[in-house]
């Protein structure tokens, strides 16, 4: 398998506005929207407003608001990655787009006035906006305020150019606008911006196993089972892998189910060979797949250890024989994934 898939196989990959509306409500889900690079985050808060329809669902907490409709385009792409932690993994869900259905405005773009016509709350929509020029198609990084406070704005954009002084402007609201929505914030907290990132070609992280010819415009991260309260890691982890059925790479997911069944049958890792759907070495990708995998059954066995397969994938892990694990927490892990 390559590491990333072609444009005619993109179709495989589910829709799914329901789940991503589920995740907009739920407090303890975080999401971002923006360009590779230049984000604004609507974090794990109270959700003081949420309005659902079936094309629409906006929310809102103290420091952000957030609004995302439905796309006939839109693909969530789930995926694990590892940490820098030996032992541990992350696990996001990417809002994606095929290419020519994410652009926006022309990055290097001349700034404009205009009305805020897509404001999430209709007392907005007659506040004056100002676009900065970002550097990416897929995102429109925009500042909205008070029209008394405007003329100061505009002295202080500098040509409307995405500089270190410009980021660190308060009063006003950044807007940060993709294809499928926008999240607007006027907390520092809030939005972040990579400047070594800026200009490049790039559209994501090389380390997500996202499909050729998408185009990340946002991220929605769940709890980390691993940081999740007492109690509740169980049902963090079982559900993210719920959701990596329905929308990861089918073939990387096709591959760790594999690894967890020969895993838990005792094979050793001389069968790893086997697994896979093609000759030849595996791809970094797939090697990252199996040290995820090989990471998660030593947490849910209580730090019991595969030598064998952590030796050969997973040298970081192989070197720690004990550790954090939910042993204590779990002796039946297959049990307890059919209750929750």
């Amino acid at each position: 398998m390559a590491d990333s898939q072609t444009t005619s196989d993109i179709a495989i990959i589910k829709s799914g506005f329901p789940l991503l509306a589920r995740m907009v409500v739920d407090p303890n889900f975080e999401l971002s929207l923006g360009a590779f690079g230049t984000v604004g985050q609507f974090p794990r808060e109270a959700r003081i407003f949420v309005d659902v329809t079936d094309d629409r669902v906006s929310a809102a907490t103290e420091s952000s608001s957030i609004s995302l409709r439905r796309h006939d385009h839109l693909r969530l792409v789930a995926f694990e990655t590892l940490s820098s932690d030996p032992e541990g993994w992350n696990c996001g869900i990417a809002i994606c787009l095929p290419e020519e259905h994410a652009r926006m405005s022309a990055p290097g773009r001349p700034a404009e006035d205009c009305l805020d016509r897509h404001a999430i709350f209709a007392a907005h929509r007659t506040r004056t906006v100002l676009d900065i020029v970002a550097g990416s198609p897929y995102a429109d990084i925009r500042l909205r305020a008070d029209k008394g406070a405007l003329p100061d704005l505009r002295n202080r954009l500098h040509g409307s150019v995405l500089d270190a002084d410009l980021v660190e402007i308060e009063d006003c609201i950044w807007i940060f606008d993709t294809a499928v929505g926008r999240i607007e914030t006027g907390d520092r907290r809030r939005r972040h911006f990579l400047s070594q990132l800026f200009g490049t070609t790039d559209t994501h992280s090389r380390t997500l196993p996202i499909p050729e010819g998408l185009v990340p415009v946002g991220y929605a991260f769940p709890p980390n089972p691993r940081q999740a309260e007492p109690g509740a890691w169980g049902a963090a982890h079982f559900s993210f892998q719920v959701i990596l059925d329905e929308h990861g790479v089918p073939e990387l997911v096709k591959l760790k189910r594999r690894v967890e069944r020969a895993l838990e049958d005792g094979k050793s890792n001389e069968v790893f060979g086997s697994l896979l759907e093609h000759s030849g070495p595996p791809t970094r990708t797939e090697i990252e797949c199996v040290r995820i995998a090989l990471r998660q059954r030593r947490w849910l066995r209580g730090g019991r250890p595969a030598h064998g397969w952590e030796d050969e994938f997973d040298a970081p892990l192989a070197k720690i024989r004990g550790g954090t694990t939910a042993g204590e927490m779990v002796n039946q892990p297959t049990t307890m994934k059919e209750e929750i």
